[in-house]
């Protein structure tokens, strides 16, 4: 009568899922989806290649008080804006628990923010801005 069991015997809980959405590796992949949907739009335009900054560069920009962070993130993205005309920066949303991409077009020196949940919060989108035009209001962007 072959195996009865299969996926009737089996149960997937809330924690299952949990640790689905949590798992680091599916969390990279949705981010690098973001990016890459962004790349296709900006490379017809882009003389110079993309630079991708940490998610945990958006964490910092947020605060940018601790040192070691500055060293490490900081003084890395003085460097990758010399480089680039165009940055990602891969934000995870802690609120609301998705994935949003803030990018840095520097020769329009424009910030957009892509976000599949915008309905939620226009206002969320422009702190986001905010925060990161904050950040680099001092920043040589020759």
């Amino acid at each position: 009568m072959g195996s009865e069991e299969g996926l009737n015997s089996e149960k997937v809980t809330n924690h299952d899922l949990k640790d689905i959405v949590w798992d680091l590796e599916l969390s990279q992949n949705v981010i690098e989806a973001y990016i890459q949907i962004e790349e296709d739009k900006i490379e017809p335009m882009q003389t110079e290649s993309p630079q991708y900054m940490s998610t945990w560069t958006w964490v910092y920009m947020q605060s940018f008080q601790e040192p070691f962070w500055h060293r490490a993130l900081y003084e890395h993205l003085l460097e990758k804006l010399g480089k680039c005309s165009v940055l990602f920066f891969p934000i995870i949303s802690k609120e609301e628990f998705h994935f949003t991409l803030l990018t840095f077009h520097k020769n329009e020196r424009k910030w957009r923010h892509y976000n599949p949940l915008r309905s939620l919060g226009h206002r969320k989108e422009e702190r986001c801005i905010d925060i990161a035009r904050n950040f680099v209001s001092g920043m040589k962007l020759s």
